[in-house]
This record gives structure tokens, sequence and C-alpha cells, in this order.
């Protein structure tokens, strides 16, 4: 009863420290937005800025979460505490990244920033997919060992170039334009988006969980595993559109009919191929 009670109190210390580094993530989030997010949450119901600070955060838990893995030892509380809060503070830095990356690279044809305020559902969908996505990665890199903050930093790169991939790929091989979709606000377009980002972030999770044993095996296993997952996924795309929804194509829900119904049961089977695959690596 007494150890339940000591892995309690010391599960409630790890998860404060966590929420008091989100909530100042929060807090510069809410000095570099050019609007007032918390107006736009609260006062107009904007689930599009709800969409991208809940990615946010569910991202940095995610990633966060990973350096409790390997912080817990025998080192005495405070220590593992203090180390565990420095890898958290690397993990909601290079979150931040990513969201400058979706800005610049992975929406460039989009302002996102514009596109949120004015409640464009499709870009918060693509960026809580594309947080939780990087989120993933860097659970894996903080759960292994050896490596240091360097190796962090390099796979979360590799990462984001995994994903503009991924986007790029789901462009060529869909009949009609995605970023423009995504920029009418078209939520299908950008749930499809963000469920894709998503389960490749799942895959690429379990590729780089484990112990840093050098660059040059890493690189050619996380390129391999990028590709075979790219590819999977659009293979299983096809044969879920085939077998969950027969009457109609996945492509006319998204343009024609905006259906985001149809999209989640979609996704939602897609993501559960991901996790399936990421047990198998």
């Amino acid at each position: 009863m007494i150890d339940q009670i000591v892995v309690m109190g010391e599960s409630f210390l790890f998860a404060l420290v966590a929420v008091i580094l989100m909530w100042f993530t929060k807090l510069y989030r809410d000095w570099r937005t050019p609007f007032d997010d918390n107006n736009e949450v609260v006062e107009n119901s904007n689930a599009a800025v709800g969409l991208r600070r809940a990615g946010l955060f569910l991202g940095s838990a995610i990633g966060i979460s990973g350096a409790i893995v390997t912080e817990t030892s025998s080192d005495p509380l405070l220590t593992q505490i203090g180390l565990f809060a420095l890898d958290a503070v690397v993990v909601i830095v290079l979150l931040l990244v990513a969201r400058f990356i979706n800005d610049t690279i992975i929406l460039s044809k989009i302002k996102n920033d514009e596109a949120v305020k004015n409640g464009n559902i499709a870009v918060g969908f693509v960026e809580f997919g594309s947080y939780l996505a990087t989120g993933l990665i860097l659970f894996g890199v903080f759960s292994g060992e050896g490596g240091g903050y360097e190796v962090a930093v390099g796979f979360f790169a590799l990462g984001q170039v995994a994903l503009f991939l991924l986007i790029k790929v789901y462009q060529v091989i869909t009949p009609f334009d995605v970023y423009e979709e995504i920029n009418k606000g078209n939520a299908a377009a950008g749930l499809a988006v963000g469920g894709m980002l998503t389960a490749l972030g799942i895959i690429l999770q379990a590729t780089v969980t484990g112990a840093f044993t050098g660059w040059a095996e890493t690189l050619a296993d996380f390129g391999i595993y990028t590709v075979f997952g790219i590819i999977l996924l659009v293979i299983f795309r096809w044969i879920i559109d085939l077998l969950f929804l027969p009457k109609t194509k996945l492509a006319v829900e998204i343009q024609r009919n905006q259906n985001i119904a149809a999209i989640a049961v979609a996704q939602g089977a897609l993501i559960g191929v991901a996790v399936i695959i990421s047990n198998m690596i």
C-alpha cells in the first residue's frame, strides 16, 4: 500500500512539472500569436484554434512521457525531476519549431495564423496531426538509450522531412488539390491529412525507439521504414476505401461531400493499421 502511495506521489510530481511547462508554453504561444487565442477559444468557440492548441499540448505530453521512461531510475527523486524537466523543455522547444515548419514548409501555401483565426478547421486538423506525429517521434527518441540531445534534434529533423514527404505523396495520389481544399476550410480534407500524419508518426515512433547504435545504421533503418511506412499507408488507404466505404470513394467524400464522418471512419481504421505495423517493427 505504501509503495503504491509513493508511486502515485511521484507520478503527481512529474505530471505537475509537465503541466507547468505546458502552461509556460501556452503563455509563450499567447504572446507570439498575432491574435487573442483565449478570446477565440472561450468567446468565439473557435475549434480551429482549439485543435491547434490541443495538438501542441498532446504532442508535448506524448514526447515528454518518453523522458519519464529514461529518467525514472535509482537516482534521487529531485535529480530525476530535474533531468525530466530538462528533457521536457527540449521536447517543447522542438514542438514549437515544428509549428514554424508547419507554417513555412508543410502548409507553405496557407497562412496558418490567419486561417485558424478565421475558423479554418482543416488547418487545425493538419496542425493537430503534425504535432501528434512529432510528439510520437520524440517519445521514441527520449525513451531510448544513448545519443543525447543531438540525436533528438536529428530525428526530429528527419521526422519533419518524412511528414513533408508523406503530404507530397498524398497530393500526388489524390485527384484534387489537397492544399486548395485545406485552404478553403474543407474539414474532411484536413482530417484526412492529419490522420495520415498521425499514422506515419506511430510507425516512425517504433522505428526510433530503442538504443542508439550510431548514425550509419540508424539513418538507413529510418529511411527504409519511412519509405516502407508511406507505401503501406498508401496501400491500406486504398484497401480501407474499398472495404469500409464500398458505396463511395474517399476522394468524393472529401472534395465533393466534405463528409467528416466518412473520413473519421477511414482515418480511424488507418491509424489502427499503423498501430499494428508499429508493433511488428
